[in-house]
C-alpha cells in the first residue's frame, strides 16, 4: 500500500476492517483511541509522500472525525499537519 497509496478500494476495505475491529472494542475507549491513532500515523506517513491524494485525505477525514469524538486534542495535531503541507505546496 505504501507504493501506490491512491487506491480507493484499499481504503474502503481498511475502513470496513477498522469498523469491525472497533465494534468489538466499543466498551474500551483507550483501545479505540489506540487503533484509530495507529491509522492516523499510517495516513500521516502516506500523506507526506503523496499530499495530493484525495483518497488518503478522505479516509483520514473519517478517522479524525471519529477520533475527535474520543480525543478532542486530535484536531490541533491535524491543523498543524495541514498547515505544514499547505506551506510546502
Amino acid at each position: 500500500m505504501q507504493l501506490v497509496s491512491d487506491i480507493p478500494t484499499v481504503f474502503n476495505f481498511r475502513r470496513e476492517l477498522v469498523q469491525q475491529i472497533t465494534n468489538k472494542q466499543k466498551d474500551n475507549p483507550p483501545e479505540l483511541v489506540q487503533i484509530l491513532s495507529n491509522e492516523i500515523k499510517l495516513t500521516t506517513k502516506l500523506i507526506k509522500s503523496d499530499p495530493k491524494s484525495y483518497t488518503i485525505w478522505t479516509y483520514r477525514q473519517w478517522l479524525v472525525r471519529w477520533l475527535f469524538s474520543l480525543q478532542p486534542a486530535t484536531l490541533a495535531a491535524e491543523k498543524e499537519l495541514t498547515k505544514a503541507l499547505l506551506i510546502k505546496d
